[in-house]
């Protein structure tokens, strides 16, 4: 089973409501009493190999993160979106230092190189604009850092190697944290919630303005898609 597999069982198991308290880190009774669900999905995920290559992936994955969020800051004219990638990138600048710094110790070549895959969504993000860009910035971070989550704790359970599994236990409460604010400025842009939850299809084309389809999002391309109560022009 892949890593996207295992999400899209993840989400489509899970009610809305506790799916966001879990993976948000909250403590209602919904959550707990789904608790056991998440953690069997999380053992359903097929994770990297060994540790090695989970510091590569969590290495790529933070590179592309602060990349991002660099990018967010230029472009967004929204205070929190603004304050939102400022703190994503100084966090996950910061887990990448201690990141590198353990790999060294472990002999462990961490690439800091772009994907061209990574790269090209980048270079679609940089072609969006006003809620265009916010919209598309949001949905991509909360199915990033779903994806995160469910990595980093899959490491810290069953990583190959001690101290990398202590990294990834220390590291997952920032990246849920992270999770629990991009929500809230999600649906402060009037997002719903079943979309951050389930990732729905329809929702996320009545959420995500015209302009805002990139890759890593469900589709290939940057497109326009008309709004629903918006007929198409002939």
């Amino acid at each position: 089973m892949t890593l996207t597999k295992g999400l899209c069982i993840m989400t489509r198991c899970l009610t809305t409501v506790a799916s966001l308290a879990l993976l948000f880190g909250a403590s209602s009774v919904c959550a707990k009493e789904n608790a056991s669900l998440v953690d069997q999905k999380v053992a359903e995920m097929t994770p990297p190999a060994d540790s090695k290559g989970f510091a590569m992936k969590a290495a790529e994955s933070g590179t592309c993160e602060v990349k991002l969020a660099q990018l967010a800051q230029k472009k967004t004219q929204n205070s929190q979106v603004r304050e939102l990638a400022a703190m994503l990138e100084k966090d996950h600048s910061q887990a990448n230092t201690e990141l590198s710094d353990l790999a060294k110790t472990k002999n462990i070549a961490l690439s800091t190189d772009i994907p061209s895959d990574k790269q090209a969504t980048l270079d679609a993000f940089g072609r969006l604009e006003g809620a265009a860009f916010d919209n598309a910035f949001l949905l991509h971070n909360i199915k990033g850092h779903l994806a995160g989550v469910m990595m980093f704790r899959r490491e810290a359970d069953a990583g190959t190697d001690p101290d990398m599994k202590a990294w990834a236990a220390k590291t997952l409460p920032t990246l849920q944290r992270h999770s629990g604010h991009i929500a809230t400025v999600a649906q402060a842009q009037q997002i719903p919630v079943d979309v951050l939850a389930t990732g729905n299809r329809a929702s996320i084309d009545s959420a995500v303005p015209a302009g805002a389809r990139i890759p890593g999002t469900n589709d290939g391309a940057v497109k326009p898609t008309p709004r629903p109560d918006t007929p198409d022009r002939k």
